[in-house]
């Protein structure tokens, strides 16, 4: 029977320990990061005005109501995300 060589897992959490937290944000990471994550992966965009915006998918909300980042200010996208968090 062979043997294979025994190698460590490595663990990432994408977006943080979403399951948990808001994903892509600071308490995910630090979560994450608790719960034994060896590391954390996330997207990063621009937003029109240049700010960086973690997001996974490069809009904020559904539907019609979406913003795309790159098409929006960042307070702009502050204000949607407020509303969709609350």
């Amino acid at each position: 029977m062979a043997r294979f060589p025994t190698v460590p897992v490595i663990t990432f959490a994408h977006r943080g320990a979403r399951a948990v937290e808001p994903e892509n944000s600071l308490a995910a990471f630090r979560t994450a990061l608790a719960l034994g994550a060896g590391g954390i992966e996330t997207d990063v965009r621009l937003s029109a005005d240049g700010e960086v915006v973690c997001c996974h998918d490069g809009v904020i909300g559904r539907g019609r109501r979406r913003l795309r980042i790159d098409r929006s200010t960042a307070a702009e996208l502050d204000r949607k995300s407020t509303r969709l968090n609350s």
